[in-house]
């Protein structure tokens, strides 16, 4: 069978649907979230985002990241947020303006660190399954991502059930 509602599970009957687009939805407190297989640069995934009417992940609430945490911990590689410091070199903001704290809680130990020695960490990850820092938040290059395997778009967007 084929996974015919983006649910990330194969249904019953074999019909296929093209708009999962390489991606499992799932909603989430009025919002639908997309966790997407491509393997691709930040720039990049924020455009299958848009494509898909939403923008990379802003984390808003504890409630909204443990939901992001139970997706991402049972999928490989690493996950884009829409959070950034190229603007103010060590300030991250999020892609609607809101700064993330830098002690923040969510951060892996010692990050962000943009890099040590390199200094070229601008964009935010969140670990995945075979991430040494699963379900935690760290900045990597912007368009090499990580080196745990493939950093894919995470994606939100409203919806309406």
């Amino acid at each position: 069978g084929v996974d015919n509602d983006c649910d990330d599970i194969v249904d019953e009957y074999a019909a296929t649907n093209a708009e999962c687009g390489g991606c499992a939805m799932k909603p989430f407190n009025g919002r639908l979230y997309s966790f997407c297989d491509a393997d691709t640069p930040w720039d990049k995934a924020r455009v299958i985002c848009e494509a898909r009417g939403g923008t990379l992940v802003v984390v808003n609430d504890e409630d909204e990241h443990a939901f992001i945490v139970s997706e991402v911990t049972v999928r490989v590689g690493e996950w884009w947020l829409g959070a950034t410091d190229r603007e103010v070199e060590g300030q991250f903001f999020w892609i609607d303006g809101v700064p993330l704290p830098d002690e923040d809680p969510r951060w892996a130990w010692s990050q962000p660190d943009n890099g040590i020695e390199l200094n070229d960490e601008d964009c935010v990850v969140i670990g995945g399954l075979n991430s040494p820092v699963k379900g935690r938040w760290h900045d990597t290059d912007c368009e090499l991502g990580t080196i745990v395997g493939a950093t894919r778009p995470m994606c939100e967007s409203d919806w309406t059930p």
